[in-house]
């Protein structure tokens, strides 16, 4: 229901088809719309991605977005970062494991990125060559996400450093299991390499 205050000529509130509404100290009236939601097959793609984004980033929040986000968001959490650096997958409305940036920056990153699971052993063993162009160091730490999407785990190793050229990280598999390793470098507490990824390295 409508508010008149017949004293200033204001109306604030709904009357039929109008709205009174106030704004800056400036009373005004504009037409009642009534917000739609056409659940199209784009809006729905964007739903998915998005709602997908939350999910994974929710699993990985602390042990890789808390931890190595760089530099550390000022005005948002290391969630919401993530979700950034994937706003061109939600626009896009189509998800794609794969293309899943964790990281974000102008830091060089590595070469030759290759990775062998063991399902004996419960590794996947990742070797690269250290692409130490630029400001790149050979002390730079690597992360390295390794994710079982058929067993739907995950591990995380960030003990290698760019010169190493190899990491074993213990991740349980078995023969045919779908397993995505993601990978990037930091340097001290200021910046990152954006997202590598390895193609699927099941056994």
């Amino acid at each position: 229901m409508a508010r008149l205050d017949m004293r200033k000529g204001t109306i604030i509130g709904k009357l039929g088809g109008m709205v009174g509404a106030r704004w800056k100290e400036t009373d005004y009236v504009r037409t009642l719309v009534t917000p739609t939601n056409p659940n199209t097959t784009a809006q729905q793609g964007v739903r998915t991605v998005f709602g997908t984004l939350i999910a994974w980033g929710k699993r990985i929040k602390v042990t890789v977005l808390d931890a190595h986000i760089l530099p550390r968001p000022r005005n948002m959490t290391s969630l919401n970062a993530f979700i950034k650096f994937n706003k061109l997958m939600i626009k896009s409305g189509v998800y794609a494991l794969e293309d899943t940036k964790i990281s974000s920056g102008s830091l060089p990153g590595i070469e030759d990125l290759t990775a062998v699971a063991a399902s004996g052993a419960n590794t996947v063993t990742v070797n690269w060559t250290g692409g130490q162009t630029g400001v790149a160091l050979p002390t730079d730490p690597v992360v390295i996400v390794c994710y079982n999407k058929t067993q739907d785990t995950f591990a995380v190793k960030d003990d290698a450093t760019r010169v190493a050229g190899e990491a074993v990280v213990p991740l349980a598999n078995e023969v045919n299991d779908v397993i995505h390793v993601f990978l990037f470098l930091e340097q001290g507490t200021s910046v990152t390499s954006d997202t590598q990824y390895a193609t699927d390295v099941s056994e």
